[in-house]
């Protein structure tokens, strides 16, 4: 079991497919401010907001939102998705590896005349199973699969609050439903440093009642 110190450590030398990350960033971004066009658009369409062209502060901000977030996401997604494929492999290689041994056993109980060396078939398929189950657990593909998951979440969310100019939660509360050892999770920490940074650059309140309904619309089509 990794320690949350050892975990944010590792997370931070990760190395990662930077044309991958730039391609998720991209795209992210492409499809968010769409759907903030698209909320203008209805608005706009529908007569309930008097403004005639996207407010260029409500742009600027969305923009500054997305190049503080979007990137820690496009990692976290990307690590994420990576560990998750070499768990669910591990897996898949455990549950085939265990009917090989079954059938190796049985082979052997139910054909006499096989050779008796058969039974290196089952050796073989345990000590590879025990292997897989050791490394994966060294490696930390669960652990590192969950926290870069529910890091890349944090981030996705912090673009919705950020861009309303809500406050986020930097941990746990008690009335929350979790496991107590996760209680001082690295992924907390690592996102609260990020949060503040952008808290440092603007903690100005939506109170333009056009731009809060643009916001509230597009929250509404991108993320609910």
């Amino acid at each position: 079991m990794m320690h949350s110190d050892d975990m944010r450590e590792k997370y931070a030398v990760e190395s990662v497919a930077g044309k991958k990350v730039q391609k998720t960033v991209e795209g992210t971004q492409g499809y968010l401010r769409e759907y903030l066009q698209k909320s203008f658009d209805e608005l706009h369409k529908d007569n309930k907001i008097t403004i005639q062209a996207m407010p260029n502060a409500l742009a600027e901000r969305f923009n500054a939102v997305c190049n503080i977030f979007l990137p820690h996401f496009g990692k976290a997604d990307f690590l994420a998705l990576k560990y998750q494929t070499y768990y669910r492999r591990g897996s898949k290689l455990i549950y085939l590896l265990s009917a090989l041994s079954v059938i190796a056993v049985s082979a052997q109980a139910l054909f006499r005349s096989l050779p008796h060396h058969v039974i290196l078939i089952e050796i073989l398929a345990i000590s590879s199973i025990i292997f897989i189950i050791k490394y994966g657990n060294s490696i930390g593909w669960h652990r590192r699969w969950l926290d870069y998951r529910l890091l890349a979440e944090r981030f996705r969310f912090a673009v919705f609050m950020a861009l309303v100019g809500e406050k986020v939660s930097m941990k746990f509360s008690d009335s929350d439903m979790y496991n107590a050892r996760e209680k001082g999770n690295w992924v907390f920490s690592y996102f609260s440093d990020i949060w503040i940074r952008w808290e440092k650059m603007s903690n100005v309140m939506i109170d333009d009642r056009d731009v809060f309904l643009i916001i509230k619309r597009f929250i509404s089509l991108a993320w609910l």
